[in-house]
């Protein structure tokens, strides 16, 4: 299991990675990496390196699936959030969010 973050630039995890993390091990789950992009809200979800690598984790078996605080670190437009829950489903894994998707 991994945490994923996304980070504006220069911004430190902290408080974000910090919770997702303990909302991973709350719920029973070990986590191997906490993963963090800079790029910032509203990037494609496709140009994410660190996004890019956590998925990649997941598809080679390395991680089953990624912890994040909320969808806005996935994305907030429903058809980039889609596309990257339809590529989880594909290689296996899952996205949990520490905050509900209703909870923006």
């Amino acid at each position: 299991m991994d945490v994923y973050v996304l980070l504006a630039s220069g911004q430190q995890p902290g408080v974000r990675a910090t919770f997702a993390e303990q909302t991973a091990r709350a719920r029973g789950w070990n986590v191997a990496r906490v993963i963090c992009d800079t790029t910032g809200p509203g990037t494609d979800p496709a140009l994410r390196p660190a996004l890019a690598m956590a998925l990649d984790r997941i598809a080679r078996g390395e991680s089953a699936g990624l912890v994040a605080v909320s969808r806005a670190d996935i994305s907030a437009f429903d058809d980039e959030y889609e596309a990257v829950l339809d590529h989880l489903r594909v290689v296996g894994g899952f996205l949990d969010l520490a905050l509900p998707e209703t909870a923006l």
